[in-house]
């Protein structure tokens, strides 16, 4: 069955932010990754630092600067909560990055829930908590499965076939049962 209107897998916000800290694993320039996975869970960088943060980088790749700004408190005035926030976030990258190599994509997932205490942002949110992390087991299932059928695959082609999946909304062209809401009919 197709569900028309729903909420494709790719969508939920679960499985976007975990795609964007992988996404962060392989590239200094990604913006939207980095503004979407700094305060998660929460490390006291609200939106008046984060935009201070980005326009005193000046087009300078967001994560080299970050790691610039620990290391030469002139470029950025912060506070203590922001400096522990922003120091734990590059380290916590730092560390997945030098794993990436070492393991499998499905473990990579497993390392950045475990590193980056996204389950503890979870619970934030008790009522869907358990879904999420149905959908999160689905995702390094999903990603043990595309390792199984692309052997020499690297997280970069993996991340871009998502995209590309993502996109495409994993429809078929095989017949099915097309299913929506009364609302959604409207």
């Amino acid at each position: 069955y197709t569900i028309i209107g729903g909420l494709s897998f790719y969508q939920r916000k679960e499985i976007k932010d975990l795609l964007a800290f992988l996404r962060m694993l392989v590239s200094d320039h990604d913006l939207i990754s980095f503004l979407r996975t700094i305060n998660l869970p929460k490390r006291g960088l609200g939106p008046a630092f984060l935009e201070k943060l980005t326009q005193a980088s000046q087009g300078e790749p967001i994560f080299s600067f970050c790691r610039r700004v620990l290391s030469d408190s002139s470029l950025l005035t912060l506070t203590a909560r922001q400096r522990t926030g922003l120091q734990n976030y590059v380290d916590c990258i730092q560390t997945l990055r030098e794993e990436r190599p070492l393991v499998k994509i499905s473990h990579l997932l497993e390392k950045v829930i475990e590193k980056s205490n996204y389950l503890l942002h979870l619970q934030e949110d008790p009522e869907s908590q358990q879904d999420r992390k149905e959908n999160i087991n689905e995702l390094i299932g999903k990603a043990a499965e595309w390792e199984e059928e692309h052997e020499r695959g690297s997280l970069v082609q993996f991340l871009e076939e998502l995209s590309l999946r993502g996109a495409a909304d994993e429809e078929s062209m095989l017949p099915c049962v097309k299913l929506m809401t009364l609302h959604n009919s409207k």
